[in-house]
Parts: C-alpha cells; sequence; structure tokens
C-alpha cells in the first residue's frame, strides 16, 4: 500500500513537467466535448492521492508526500495558459537588499509590526526559501510565523524547496498548518 502512495505522489511530481510533450501547438484549441481537462484531471488524481496518504500512519514519509502532493497542486493552480506553457522564473531579492530588509524587520519591537513591516515590504519582491527561513526566525512565536509563511510563499522562487522554509519553525503542528492554510488558499 504505502509504495503505491509513493508511486503515485511520484507520478503526480513528474507529471506537470511531462505534460509539455503532449500540450497543442494551437494556442487557442478548446478541449473537445467529453475529453476531461489535462490539468482538472491531474487535480482530481492528487487529491484522491491525498486522501490515500492521509490514511496512512503519522510518519516523515507522509508529511513529506503530503508536502509533494501540496506543491505540485499549487503548481498546476498557478500555471497559466495550456499545459507545459513555460513560465518565466522571478529573481529573488538581492543579498543586500534582502541583508537591508532583515535588519529593519528585526528593529521592529512586536511580532505585529514586524508583521505589518513584512506584508509592506513583500509585493512585488520574491525571495528564496532560504531568506524566508531566515525571515521567519525574526517572529518570536509559531502563530506570527505561520502568517509569515503563509503571506511569503506566493512570492518564493524555489517552491521546491520549501522544506528549508518550514525549518524556522520548531513544532510539526506549526508546520502542517502553514501546509494546510497554503492548500487551502
Amino acid at each position: 500500500m504505502t509504495k503505491f502512495i509513493v508511486s503515485v505522489a511520484i507520478f503526480a511530481c513528474l507529471a506537470l513537467p511531462c505534460q509539455a510533450q503532449f500540450a497543442s501547438d494551437r494556442p487557442n484549441e478548446k478541449a473537445k466535448p467529453g475529453v476531461p481537462d489535462a490539468n482538472a484531471q491531474m487535480l482530481s488524481d492528487i487529491r484522491e492521492a491525498r486522501e490515500l496518504v492521509k490514511r496512512m500512519p503519522a510518519s516523515a514519509n507522509r508529511d513529506r508526500l503530503e508536502l509533494l502532493l501540496t506543491r505540485t497542486e499549487l503548481q498546476l493552480k498557478q500555471s497559466p495558459g495550456r499545459p507545459g506553457e513555460a513560465m518565466v522564473k522571478p529573481k529573488p531579492i538581492s543579498n543586500q537588499d534582502f541583508n537591508r530588509l532583515s535588519v529593519n524587520m528585526r528593529s521592529q519591537a512586536f511580532d505585529k509590526d514586524k508583521f505589518l513591516f513584512l506584508e509592506s515590504f513583500v509585493a512585488g519582491h520574491h525571495f528564496t526559501c532560504e531568506q524566508a527561513g531566515q525571515l521567519l526566525k525574526h517572529f518570536s512565536f509559531d502563530n506570527d510565523r505561520i502568517n509569515g509563511a503563509v503571506l511569503l510563499y506566493p512570492q518564493l522562487t524555489d517552491v521546491e524547496n520549501f522544506h528549508r522554509t518550514l525549518e524556522a519553525f520548531t513544532f510539526d503542528i506549526s508546520r502542517k498548518s502553514v501546509m494546510d492554510r497554503i492548500r487551502s488558499r
């Protein structure tokens, strides 16, 4: 059973890049009646795989599978246009700008002020998962870190490394809360 679930999760993660091979070259092609949209079918498969993963006993492998499924689902939902269409990857802020942001954020006295400061800066800027994790460490409480992680997630340039951002959390329950909130968006 576990091998099957792992296989489904790996298939789901690999299916997104592979779908480019099967995409039509005509940009405005409509889906044929009775033929399901490729993205919709993959999203359905991911939901089914997620239900199977929920039946697994709690473990690091289960958490990793949930992360992979969530990441793949979000990539499918955020991919513009037709399946397989290339996306231009945004660049993260420079180290110099990041250091200035980090110093300014650290100078805020309370987590509420740190969050408001971060919220005002995030629009139009992108971050690596490593940078996001470092910013989250400025918060004193996990609840504020959770809000910060959810705020930063859409601005990440390397979501495949989101596990590095989650390392800023001490407790698994906080990591799961972040994933649940990101998934429900």
